[in-house]
């Protein structure tokens, strides 16, 4: 090959590495948000790079694959040109390496990097039609690597699933940071959502409280007697326990009580069920959305574990914060 077609060659392996390699950087950078509001206005590289980050293996697959592809030109390159360079002097074969090592790691690996971190958004969008060739190009090979990471999830229980939503919180985290730098959120506001994000992830049976701990009284009980436990307990929330058993079977609200006419508490609300490796912030959109105070906690054998409640899950985020 030609000095001018080895110079080609390693353009080519140069110009690749700043493409994965910024890409890579970018993709952890993204503004989601962004992106998912350009999709639903009707930009098809904007859908296209959404759905990448809901595929973070085939993403990093991809990345992986382009990065070895063009440090495998960017060598040969570099050999050829040696070995054309030996034939005037054979110190050419140690120095041409030593020399192309730096431009090869501020050229294509560190400045690429720098640039998609200071411009996420705007650069994967314009190198994203380029990227959506090569992960049709690379898919067999990606295929393999994302079989082989499969294996590595079964072996130590890694999944794809806790890399997106570590990636999403991320991001999260910095909006909410740019928003309190701006005057947007208050200092409580910004404390309470950052605990939010923390705590969210976490298993919400770190947050049940055991039956046997739970403010009820037994179902038949009279109005006056539940407003006493009630008062006595401070609490706007009493259980409904059937019989002499430990298990409640719904829950009443002291403030309806108040408000109905009828001498007894016939108001009494279903508890939903909750698994017990449920996320917390997966509980309490649940329980919001079925407008229930309380929530009871069931593990894989549908045994009750305790009850969690919405308003004891924000007490504990403000006293933690």
């Amino acid at each position: 090959m030609s000095i001018f077609g080895t110079l080609l060659l390693f353009a080519a392996g140069m110009l690749l590495s700043a493409l994965f390699s910024g890409s890579e950087t970018g993709f952890y950078r993204v503004n989601r948000t962004r992106l998912l509001l350009d999709s639903r206005a009707g930009d098809r590289i904007s859908r296209f790079l959404l759905w990448l980050t809901n595929q973070p293996t085939l993403f990093v697959a991809t990345a992986l694959v382009g990065n070895n592809v063009a440090n495998q030109l960017v060598s040969f390159s570099i050999v050829l040109a040696a070995a054309h360079l030996a034939s005037n002097s054979p110190a050419w074969e140690t120095l041409l390496p030593v020399l192309a090592s730096p431009l090869v790691f501020v050229y294509g690996e560190l400045l690429p990097k720098n640039v998609f971190y200071q411009a996420p958004n705007r650069l994967l969008r314009r190198v994203g039609p380029l990227f959506a060739l090569f992960t049709v190009l690379f898919a067999p090979l990606s295929a393999t690597l994302w079989l082989f990471g499969r294996v590595i999830e079964k072996v130590i229980g890694y999944t794809p699933l806790r890399l997106a939503m570590t990636l999403a919180r991320k991001e999260l985290t910095r909006i909410l940071r740019e928003s309190e730098d701006l005057g947007l959120l208050e200092p409580a506001q910004a404390r309470m959502a950052h605990a939010i994000i923390e705590t969210g992830p976490q298993l919400v049976r770190r947050f049940a409280v055991p039956l046997s701990r739970v403010v009820a009284v037994r179902e038949g009980t009279s109005k006056e007697e539940i407003f006493r436990v009630a008062r006595r307990n401070r609490t706007p929330v009493v259980g409904i326990r059937r019989g002499r058993q430990r298990d409640l079977i719904g829950y009443v609200r002291i403030v309806e009580l108040q408000l109905s006419s009828e001498p007894d508490a016939d108001s009494v609300h279903q508890l939903p069920r909750l698994p017990a490796d449920a996320s917390v912030i997966a509980a309490i959109a649940r329980l919001r959305r079925e407008d229930a105070d309380w929530g009871l906690i069931v593990d894989q054998t549908g045994r009750p574990v305790g009850i969690v409640s919405v308003d004891q899950v924000f007490e504990t985020l403000l006293r933690e914060n």
